[in-house]
């Protein structure tokens, strides 16, 4: 691919496919997918969600590496491309349907692992992959046929977003009424009273000097 089309493909990557949110500041875009992972887990592996949780391992610390690279940085080039092909036509809902696939198909080997083990075994899910198309393939194959409440989903992420813009909501007004009242604009401090800045002092006191100074060697030519 030319440097051009490379750059044209990330435009569309980051506008169409709304994969700029994963980079933002505080990753709106990862935490609202994180949260449909985490649903999924729940309605279509429900073993694996309450292994999971008997545990103590949450998703984020395997799934995000998947979502925000689209399973380019440690799985097989040939899966990936695969990947991308279903991605670029059915969207981000793709990626999360093969990662659903790719823990239902480990998922007996999963349930038998301790944290540490399990989170080992997670994220070196892409070697078990690597060199074996067969399993690639049932991966793959199975990823396009999982299915789940779509309308139910979108619900519950709509209030989970709401539910995140209130807590930041309240978190810039904590701050804010934290915040010494002389530091905010217009506040009624020392600076809101009237009373001018040190820094602003001291360059008219430079300034008024160096005219008294220019005064006084004028009257000395003239004298």
């Amino acid at each position: 691919m030319k440097e051009e089309q490379a750059f044209w493909m990330l435009v569309q990557l980051m506008r169409r496919y709304r994969l700029r949110g994963m980079f933002m500041a505080k990753n709106p875009h990862l935490a609202m997918e994180l949260f449909r992972m985490k649903w999924l887990i729940e309605h279509c592996t429900p073993n694996l969600h309450n292994h999971f949780a008997e545990e103590g391992v949450d998703v984020s610390m395997f799934v995000s590496e998947w979502l925000i690279t689209l399973f380019s940085y440690t799985f097989p080039h040939e899966f990936t491309f695969k990947v991308w092909d279903a991605f670029f036509v059915k969207g981000f809902t793709f990626i999360l349907q093969v990662s659903v696939a790719l823990l239902r198909y480990f998922e007996p080997q999963i349930l038998k692992l301790d944290f540490e083990n399990m989170v080992y075994f997670l994220r070196g899910i892409a070697e078990k992959i690597e060199n074996k198309p067969k399993i690639a393939d049932a991966v793959l194959s199975a990823a396009h046929t999982i299915t789940w409440d779509f309308s139910t989903l979108d619900r519950e992420a709509a209030d989970y977003r709401a539910a995140c813009e209130e807590r930041d909501r309240l978190a810039a007004q904590e701050a804010q009424d934290e915040e010494p009242e002389a530091e905010r604009p217009g506040g009624q401090g020392a600076r809101g009273q009237g009373a001018e800045d040190p820094g602003v002092q001291e360059v008219k006191g430079a300034r008024d000097g160096a005219e008294g100074l220019r005064a006084s060697r004028a009257e000395e030519l003239r004298s």
